[in-house]
């Protein structure tokens, strides 16, 4: 279950819906997953404060 939950919220950190989660049960589905999974977080608007892991510029 904890797995679960880490992808599910690692997809929405990439900005996509967590019943992608689903394309791992298809042969070879978990290479794309893999692939959501390494994709650069996206920032949009937060609606408590703001990202704890911002780089600073």
């Amino acid at each position: 279950m904890g797995l679960l939950g880490f992808t599910i919220r690692r997809l929405h950190d990439t900005d996509h819906t967590g019943w992608w989660y689903w394309i791992s049960v298809i042969p070879f589905g978990y290479l794309f997953l893999l692939y959501f999974m390494v994709l650069p977080t996206v920032e949009k608007p937060v609606r408590w404060g703001s990202y704890l892991f911002k780089e600073k510029k």
